[in-house]
């Protein structure tokens, strides 16, 4: 049985081929859309058809083929934000999390018969980052 001309290609072309497997050992649905949008571009489907197809934006298409044009598939990995700077530091947040989890909030001051709340976590904070050198 011979494979139609567009599954004949495909075989022939390496690009396509790392498309593929990338898409298979996937298991992220936004990385998927990426390596998707890619694919179909590679299969000459039009920038703004693949927009319609995927269902974002013409800018967000051009910004995955230029990711990918530069670095290959490693380009089109999503990054961590930066975000804002933590407040707390690791050990801090540590000793948050184990006061929460082995006191309750009147051992640390706060009147009896309340559970931790924001509200008292976040005055908690305050008062030890007051107390701290």
């Amino acid at each position: 049985m011979k494979l139609p001309k567009l599954l004949q290609e495909d075989q022939n072309d390496p690009e396509i081929q790392a498309i593929k497997a990338a898409i298979k050992a996937n298991k992220d649905l936004r990385m998927h859309e990426r390596y998707q949008t890619i694919l179909l571009v590679l299969h000459g489907v039009s920038k703004k058809d693949t927009s319609k197809i995927i269902g974002r934006s013409l800018s967000t298409v051009y910004n995955y083929i230029n990711a990918y044009r530069q670095k290959g598939i490693k380009g089109l990995r999503i990054e961590t934000p930066p975000g804002r700077q933590r407040f707390l530091s690791a050990e801090q947040e540590q000793r948050v999390y184990q006061t929460i989890v082995n006191q309750t909030p009147a051992d640390v001051g706060f009147p009896a018969k309340m559970n931790w709340t924001s509200p008292i976590i976040r005055k908690w904070i305050e008062f030890c980052s007051s107390m701290s050198p």
